[in-house]
């Protein structure tokens, strides 16, 4: 894919941006392992707003999976697991096609189902816990002190782990609601953007 410079450098700022609001969010964490669906799920919330800004500047395909790929590369970086380069790629890849649909038929709605399955990239940091909880409390543990990978390990079972996957899914859907109403509202009155559909 031959990429536009303009687009890439699109890219490139819209994903710092949600990269320093995901961070900052998720550094919460730290505090309790309980608040892990909540800082994803505000953290989705608030990033639906730079998302849909980012999709009323690009055209091209491919570029909202290389926006989640990016960040995922990022989180790796930072210590997350390399799993989430492949749920990047899966939930990219899937919202790439739904939001340039939503693009061409001027559906809101799909765009809106489009950002809450991108949100989904995070997953791939989480699913580890299916299978490789042993490594994970034992990393936790040497981390943020065997308090906090008690708690951890006692709270995120099966069950637990699917409603937070469920969580940060709705908690997209709001966001892009939220992001869609912005658009419209400030930055079409501001010339930034045309009006959607």
């Amino acid at each position: 894919m031959n990429f536009r410079p303009q687009e890439l450098i699109v890219l490139g700022i819209f994903s710092v941006i949600i990269i320093v609001i995901d961070m900052a969010v998720n550094m919460l964490t730290v505090f309790s392992p309980f608040l892990i669906p909540v800082t994803k799920s505000l953290s989705g919330i608030v990033v639906g707003i730079p998302f849909m800004l980012y999709l009323a500047r690009v055209e091209q395909k491919g570029l909202i999976c290389l926006m989640a790929l990016v960040l995922a590369a990022v989180m790796v970086l930072a210590g997350d697991y390399v799993l989430t380069l492949v749920s990047a790629l899966l939930a990219g890849g899937l919202a790439d096609v739904i939001c340039r649909a939503a693009k061409k038929h001027q559906r809101r709605a799909l765009m809106a189902l489009g950002y809450g399955i991108f949100n989904l990239w995070h997953i791939g940091g989480l699913l580890p816990l299916l299978f490789m909880r042993p490594q994970i409390e034992a990393q936790i543990t040497q981390q943020l002190g065997p308090e906090y990978a008690e708690s951890f390990s006692a709270f995120y079972s099966g069950p637990v782990l699917c409603w937070t996957f469920a969580v940060i899914f709705v908690s997209g859907l709001l966001g892009a609601v939220i992001g869609l109403g912005m658009l419209n509202k400030h930055f079409v009155r501001a010339g930034l953007v045309q009006k959607n559909g």
